[in-house]
């Protein structure tokens, strides 16, 4: 085979498959979609919430860290050597997103995957266990899980009308993070991703954190490492801390913290 003609690499799994592996995309120059027919499959149907197994969790991925930046492309930094060069037990908070393929990525890598959000989520893997419910109230043991991320999760909790909330508890941010504290193992890493900059509450939608919101949320915490970025004409670039401290969401400026915390 010819594999500057005949094959190229996905740009989700970085594979490199058979151009008959790939289906055609009018949009592109090339005509040639740049995922695989089967990253195709599992994100399409992530859309649509119908179930799908991952039968194929062996082709995916050759590069795991590629299918995170993907899917969450200001995680790179903070995603790699962290959770994909690992195992253990993780349980990821506010599992049913749209385009979140972590909890998935990590069961076909040999993780013990749980996931826990109010609204359903029908992915299905051996190696995953999905809870609906509330973190707030989770029925896990103490010290059970050696990572817990959450990605843009815990800034909605507690607001009333977001996500089918139907009371407000202005302390919910607070009393997720004290249950996920609960859970996690001594010296277990706790990953997540807020909205950052001029501390402010935007209602229904979520709260923007600022130094001193983030110091309220984890005073009991370390911090092993963090990273900030800002939204710059359709690119999310990493700025130092205080540039993106200034950021004003409701002026239409978005910004990232993305942190690691140890007990």
């Amino acid at each position: 085979m010819n594999k500057s003609t005949d094959s190229k690499p996905c740009r989700v799994c970085h594979l490199e498959k058979p151009l008959t592996e790939f289906s055609k995309d009018t949009q592109l120059k090339s005509g040639i979609s740049n995922r695989c027919k089967t990253c195709d499959k599992i994100k399409n149907s992530k859309r649509s919430n119908k179930g799908f197994t991952w039968k194929d969790a062996a082709d995916i991925p050759a590069t795991p860290e590629s299918e995170l930046t993907d899917l969450y492309g200001t995680s790179d930094v903070w995603t790699k050597g962290k959770l994909v060069m690992r195992k253990g037990k993780v349980l990821d908070v506010g599992c049913t997103d749209s385009s979140n393929m972590v909890p998935l990525t990590l069961a076909s890598l040999g993780w013990k995957v749980h996931g826990i959000d109010n609204r359903q989520f029908k992915f299905q893997h051996p190696n995953f266990h999905f809870t609906q419910g509330d973190i707030r109230n989770a029925p896990f043991p103490d010290n059970f899980f050696d990572c817990v991320c959450a990605v843009s999760t815990i800034e909605h909790i507690g607001l009333k009308g977001r996500y089918g909330a139907t009371e407000a508890d202005p302390e919910g941010d607070i009393e997720a993070v004290r249950e996920i504290a609960r859970v996690l193992v001594p010296g277990g890493t706790f990953l997540l991703t807020v909205p950052y900059g001029r501390g402010q509450l935007v209602k229904p939608l979520h709260r923007v954190y600022d130094k001193t919101g983030l110091r309220r949320l984890f005073s009991q915490w370390k911090i092993e490492g963090e990273i900030y970025y800002t939204l710059e004409q359709g690119n999310w670039i990493v700025v130092p801390e205080e540039v993106a401290a200034q950021k004003d969401y409701i002026g239409g400026e978005r910004a990232l913290a993305l942190l690691e915390l140890v007990r």
